[in-house]
């Protein structure tokens, strides 16, 4: 067992669960993100470019987030850094990793929308008549997939950046 590790404890059922719950996720995401990719004239006429990019700020994180967090309990398995939990202290651990688990492909689906608008606001300032092409909706997809791989980047990212913000917002100048 790897020292650096010694809090992931889980215990068997709990183990199966998140393979079963992030393997739903990750296939699910999986097709469809081939459905958005081979069928996006079809998305976009029924629906419009925004709300396909849309779309795909909430499949490609998603995926990404899946296919990060199935591979960091499965390594975490062959590289035998998960401990059986024993007392109460490892049952309450284990119950903030399955949360763990469980909620970073949701978040990862918040921080793809939150690109998504971010896209949008710089696509408005920057042009006139905001009118957008299938590159948008691409950007959107490519961008959304790494910010859900590295959704727990952009937790550690938004504490920062968001601790700065309030501090600077409540601040006041001295005038002299």
């Amino acid at each position: 067992m790897n020292n650096k590790n010694e809090w992931f404890k889980l215990n068997k059922r709990n183990r199966t669960f998140l393979y079963w719950y992030l393997g739903f996720l990750l296939l699910f995401s999986l097709i469809a993100v081939a459905l958005i990719i081979f069928l996006k004239n079809d998305f976009i006429n029924k629906l419009n470019i925004e709300k396909t990019a849309i779309l795909g700020c909430i499949v490609f994180p998603l995926f990404g987030s899946s296919l990060f967090y199935i591979r960091k309990l499965y390594k975490a398995c062959i590289n035998l850094d998960l401990i059986e939990p024993v007392t109460n202290e490892d049952r309450i651990r284990q119950d903030g990793i399955i949360f763990y688990f469980v909620l970073r492909p949701i978040f990862s689906i918040g921080f793809g929308l939150l690109l998504f608008l971010s896209f949008k606001i710089g696509v408005s300032a920057m042009a006139k008549s905001a009118e957008l092409n299938d590159g948008f909706i691409y950007s959107c997809m490519f961008f959304s997939f790494f910010i859900g791989y590295s959704s727990g980047d952009v937790i550690d990212k938004f504490e920062k950046v968001g601790k700065k913000i309030v501090a600077g917002s409540f601040e006041t100048k001295n005038e002299n």
